[in-house]
Parts: structure tokens; C-alpha cells; sequence
């Protein structure tokens, strides 16, 4: 039983494993290549496709046809903000094919029934991991696009108020920024050039950036574009917020310091005793992993600690 369940697990993993290589390989289409030569420099150096040029969830017809809704939206969002040239299918294979992988080293190394049993959250981790590190870059992108906002938009105001229209004074913002918001405003261009309106190229450009600061400085364009008025001088104005905006999130987090201190030490406390406890007296401490009920107590410690560390976070966590 245990062969054929560690042969079935195998097949799945090498069957996931040569979709994932195949699919992230497929990429040269002729009329992608022909589209991508009409965008002209600016969408080689983008990091994603405009919106007229956004590709399909997969290159296999079972993923494309399944990530074609809402979830596969979603994916692609979730993957444009972090930044990273995945398509959905590509991501969705590379969580199953990590997950299977996990599973199947564990039946090999363990065997029956002890395999079976760290299998399965191994499983749950492997499907996690990716989406965690996901999360983790959008929110390093998306705090490096924040930090370089105002700035933009004092380029862009100043280049209103010298005679230029909106899209060169973009283009013209593109041009002396750093990446990552330069790779986004390359795009938003793109956009434009490729036919897309003005308007759902820069709410595409919100929705991609996913922060409060993109989408208030697009909320301001469009409503200017559609009732008139001064657009640099509102510019101006929504940097100046932008700016106090970042810092009373300095001060938020100067006066939280302590206390997110304090949390990370009694996260990591529970542990390092545990391993000195384990160096000490390793007979002892093994019975929480030898005997049932000290099995259920470290479960029950280990639910407890990292729902008070996720709790310290929440706290912590300001809204502002």
C-alpha cells in the first residue's frame, strides 16, 4: 500500500513538475512578439504586459479553462502586484507541484502511518509557502512605490505647470524615477499607446499597485479630467498629504517599537527554552512528542502562542 501510495505521489509530483517547466518555457508567441514590437522600448523595459497585451491564465488548455473567472483574476492581480511575471496556471502548478513533492519525501523518509500524518500539514505548507512569499514581495513593492508617490507627483505637477499635457508629463516623471514606479507608470504608457483609455489605464495602474496612495493620486486625475480645474495644484496637494500621511507613520511606529519588541521576544522565548530544555534534560522533553498527552499539550501550546503573537500584531497593526 505504502509503494503504490509513494508511486502514485511521485507521478503526480514529476506530472506537476514538467507542466510547471513547460509552461514557465512558453512564452515566445508570434503575435506577442509582434504586439511587443509596436509597444515599442518602453514595454521591454516593463516588468509586466500592458493591458491590451495581458496574456492568457495558462499555456494548457485544463488551467486556462479553470483559471479563465474570478479566481484566476485574482491570481493575476495578486502576481502583478508582487511584481513577478508568473501566470496564474504557472503559480497554481508550482503550489501543487511543491506540495506533492513535500508529501512524497515524507512517505519515503517516514513510511506508514508517520508519513501519512506530517504528510498532510507538510502538504498544507507547501500550497502556503508560495503565498506567503507572494505577500511578502507585494508588500515590499508596494512600500517602495508608496516612498517614491509624492515625489512622482511633484515631477508631474511641475511638468503640468511647464506646458505639458498629462501623458508627457507622466512620461516625462517615467523617465527621471527609479524602479519599481517606473516600471508601473512604463506600463500605464504602454496602455495609452497601445489604444487603452486614459482613465482604465490609470485605474488599471491603481489596481495593480494596490495602496491608497496610487489610488488617491488616480481618484484626483480622473475627477479633474471630468470637472476641470488647476490638475498640478491638486497634485501638490495630494503629495503634501501623502507626505504628512508618512509621517505620522513614522511616528506610529517609533511609538510602537517597544511593544513590537516586546512581542517578537515572547514569540521567540517559548522556543529557545524549549531547545535548552531539550539540550538539558532531552529525556524529559521527549515526552512531549513520545506520549499522547504530551503530544496534545504541545499542541495545545504551540495554537496558543502563535495566536498570541498573531494577536500583539493585530493590536499593533494602526489604521491610519
Amino acid at each position: 500500500m505504502l509503494e503504490f501510495l509513494a508511486a502514485v505521489c511521485t507521478f503526480l509530483a514529476l506530472f506537476f513538475g514538467v507542466v510547471a517547466v513547460r509552461a514557465w518555457s512558453v512564452h515566445g508567441k508570434s503575435a506577442e512578439t509582434r504586439m511587443r514590437a509596436l509597444a515599442g522600448p518602453r514595454f521591454t523595459q516593463s516588468a509586466t504586459s500592458p493591458l491590451l497585451l495581458r496574456r492568457a491564465p495558462s499555456s494548457l488548455p485544463v488551467l486556462r479553462d479553470l483559471l479563465s473567472g474570478v479566481a484566476g483574476e485574482r491570481i493575476r492581480l495578486e502576481l502583478e502586484r508582487a511584481g513577478l511575471t508568473l501566470r496564474p496556471g504557472e503559480y497554481v502548478v508550482i503550489r501543487v507541484f511543491l506540495a506533492a513533492t513535500l508529501f512524497v519525501v515524507s512517505l519515503l523518509i517516514l513510511g506508514m502511518p508517520g508519513g501519512l500524518l506530517l504528510g498532510l500539514p507538510l502538504a498544507l505548507l507547501g500550497l502556503v509557502l508560495p503565498a506567503i512569499y507572494v505577500r511578502l514581495k507585494t508588500a515590499q513593492r508596494v512600500a517602495a512605490i508608496n516612498a517614491q508617490m509624492s515625489e512622482a507627483l511633484r515631477m508631474i505637477a511641475n511638468a503640468l505647470r511647464a506646458g505639458l499635457a498629462l501623458m508627457p508629463a507622466l512620461q516625462a516623471a517615467e523617465e527621471q524615477l527609479r524602479r519599481p514606479l517606473t516600471d508601473e507608470l512604463s506600463r500605464l504608457l504602454a496602455d495609452t499607446d497601445l489604444g487603452s483609455n486614459i482613465d482604465d489605464s490609470l485605474r488599471s495602474f491603481a489596481d495593480r499597485v494596490g495602496s491608497y496612495e496610487a489610488r488617491t493620486m488616480v481618484t484626483a486625475i480622473v475627477v479633474q479630467r471630468s470637472t476641470g480645474g488647476n490638475l498640478a495644484e491638486i497634485l501638490d496637494r495630494v503629495a503634501e498629504a501623502m507626505e504628512e500621511r508618512d509621517r505620522i507613520h513614522g511616528e506610529v511606529r517609533s511609538f510602537t517599537a517597544q511593544q513590537r519588541l516586546t512581542g517578537n521576544i515572547l514569540a521567540a522565548y517559548p522556543t529557545l527554552l524549549a531547545l535548552l530544555f531539550f539540550v538539558i534534560h532531552p529525556s524529559l522533553m521527549s515526552l512531549l512528542f513520545v506520549d499522547s498527552i504530551g503530544r496534545v499539550l504541545l499542541a495545545i501550546g504551540v495554537t496558543l502562542q502563535f495566536t498570541g503573537f498573531l494577536a500583539i500584531r493585530r493590536i499593533l497593526t494602526i489604521d491610519y
